[in-house]
């Protein structure tokens, strides 16, 4: 009784909002408001635009996206309060709902592991956490599925990609991923998770990577595709 009354002082006090519209939320939501999460731009289960901005440049198997992002449009507002804001428990909240999107509309073949693209260590140090393991949480806890975050590293801190075009992202990306030592992902069948997809250059750089390791099957979960 005294913490649900202490909960409920809290929540007067410092009223959570809507990351998408600003909307003061009710207690039983979390994070977006009910109208909003009705509103979110989910992709069709047929889309296949992020399977083209990849196709042909890697050896992917799937490339499964939630949401579909526009300029000032609710996926980008959701993104940036993921990779800024320090709202770690956000993306749990979404990979989770995306884990349930993947379930319910797609056969998933056998995935041995899940990997996020990983931060650089001094991105990782200045921001405090990776956003893309954030939603690779929270799928994992849907799908049931392993989650690593040691065996892909990123060693090389590219320069922003925001204003590149395709070409330059990929040099940028080029070299940025390595396996960590004694790591064995022959045969595996491997997921690799990202916030959004763009270009497409570093779920590319990542993937390679993987291919050069052995790996036998790729898919890509992101939660976003531009």
């Amino acid at each position: 009784m005294v913490g649900k009354l202490l909960n409920n002082l809290i929540h007067l006090l410092f009223p959570k909002t809507c990351v998408c519209c600003e909307k003061v939320l009710e207690e039983q939501e979390p994070h977006l408001c009910g109208s909003c999460l009705l509103e979110l731009p989910i992709l069709e289960p047929d889309d296949k635009s992020g399977f083209q901005k990849l196709a042909g440049k890697i050896k992917v198997q799937h490339v499964f996206a939630y949401l579909k992002f526009n300029k000032r449009g609710k996926a980008q507002k959701i993104l940036h309060e993921l990779k800024y804001n320090d709202n770690f428990e956000l993306g749990i909240f979404m990979g989770k709902r995306f884990g349930g999107f993947l379930i319910e509309n797609y056969f998933i073949n056998k995935i041995d592991l899940i990997i996020p693209v990983p931060l650089h260590p001094k991105r990782f140090k200045s921001r405090g956490y990776n956003q893309a393991e954030a939603i690779a949480v929270g799928i994992t806890e849907e799908l049931k599925i392993e989650l690593n975050t040691t065996y892909l590293v990123k060693t090389k801190e590219a320069v922003s990609q925001t204003k590149k075009g395709r070409l330059a992202r990929l040099e940028n990306m080029q070299d940025c991923f390595t396996l960590a030592k004694n790591v064995d992902l022959i045969g595996k069948h491997v997921a690799i998770v990202d916030d959004v997809i763009t270009t497409g250059a570093t779920l590319e750089a990542c993937c390679k990577c993987l291919e050069e390791a052995g790996v036998d099957r790729i898919t890509v979960l992101c939660l976003a595709v531009a």
